[in-house]
């Protein structure tokens, strides 16, 4: 059975507020957890247009014996422009985490289609940084089923999905169902789910004008990704054994801060297209998976202020060729550090304003 996701806070919160809360269905333990993590008067906060936010989408993972060793990726290309998986992998390295990661990532995928068609990087990734000793390329696993069976397991999956099939109810049922498949592979490889919430777009494309507008997509992609969560829930026998909900790395929720606080900025985090993240955006998401999965925002060292180009410097593909970007200040590491640490929700995190973050 489940009951009514309702933050702790949301009691203070408009009826229109209460309304959208009650939309979503989750087990008891989500709700719990949920109330568990809200921060004193988080219910306040307002949106970039005004009106009260959500409750937090992001559950931080709990402290484990040791820190996290493997962390797997499935998703699309929101994780391999400027290759997220890889500038995540080099933050743990910075923050003394040696941690092993693997892809496996189809461009445009979602769920259902990443685990019938597969890994279809073999272009995309074959470039000098993917080069490997042995003279093969490191183009990450062929398949979801293949990666999720590698002996040792995972410690985390992060997993995202086409970001309209989850804002939109039409399409929204075919996440739910592909779940069905990919939760007893995450099940089986010992792992924590995190689902990667990808921002809303920066403009209408690929036929999104059709879920409204900015705001309507912001909120949309929040209450899809809440009830994939649910069902994550439902269907994972060791979740609810040790009571433990799947966690949320919120993209959408660090891009929408940044939105309110400094918004020609925000316009920054995008490529040109509006829809994929650019060099600034990906070290947001890579940030933000980074609290999601040690529960602390990662450190931003010396070197990676005085050469942010480092940064990438392992990244198998960046942006699509000829197109090069720009890299990000370190001034902008610093201020987008401190988003995903708010992002995060939890009263670990220090409530401070952009820029003053210290590394």
């Amino acid at each position: 059975s489940s009951t009514r996701v309702v933050a702790a806070a949301s009691c203070r919160a408009p009826l229109a507020m209460r309304a959208f809360q009650q939309r979503v269905a989750a087990p008891a333990a989500l709700s719990a957890s949920l109330a568990g993590l809200a921060v004193a008067g988080l219910a306040d906060r307002r949106a970039s247009d005004g009106r009260p936010r959500p409750p937090p989408t992001l559950l931080r993972a709990e402290t484990l014996g040791e820190p996290p060793r493997r962390v797997a990726f499935l998703g699309n290309s929101y994780l391999y422009f400027n290759d997220c998986p890889r500038v995540f992998q080099f933050i743990c390295k910075q923050n003394g985490h040696d941690v092993t990661i693997d892809t496996c990532l189809r461009g445009g995928s979602s769920w259902g289609s990443l685990l019938r068609l597969g890994n279809d990087m073999d272009v995309k990734f074959r470039s000098p940084a993917a080069l490997l000793p042995d003279g093969s390329y490191d183009l990450g696993s062929p398949t979801v089923e293949a990666m999720l069976a590698k002996p040792g397991g995972w410690d985390f999956v992060i997993m995202n999905t086409f970001s309209q099939e989850a804002a939109d109810l039409k399409t929204r049922k075919n996440g739910l169902k592909a779940l069905k498949t990919l939760v007893p592979l995450v099940e089986g490889a010992r792992a924590r789910p995190v689902l990667l919430v990808t921002p809303a777009y920066r403009q209408h494309t690929k036929n999104s004008e059709r879920l409204g507008g900015w705001q309507d997509f912001v909120w949309l992609q929040a209450e899809g990704y809440r009830a994939y969560a649910a069902r994550i829930f439902e269907l994972s026998p060791d979740a609810r054994a040790e009571r433990r909900p799947p966690c949320f790395a919120d993209a959408n929720r660090a891009f929408e801060i940044v939105r309110g606080e400094r918004p020609e900025l925000w316009q920054e985090l995008y490529y040109k297209d509006g829809l994929h993240p650019s060099a600034l955006g990906t070290f947001l998401e890579a940030c933000v998976i980074f609290c999601a999965v040690f529960g602390e925002a990662p450190h931003v060292t010396e070197g990676m202020l005085e050469d942010p180009a480092s940064i990438y410097a392992r990244s198998r593909r960046m942006l699509p060729p000829p197109d090069v970007g720009r890299m990000p200040t370190a001034e902008e590491l610093l201020y987008v550090r401190s988003v995903a640490m708010r992002a995060c929700s939890s009263d670990e995190f220090a409530q401070v304003g952009g820029g003053s973050v210290q590394a």
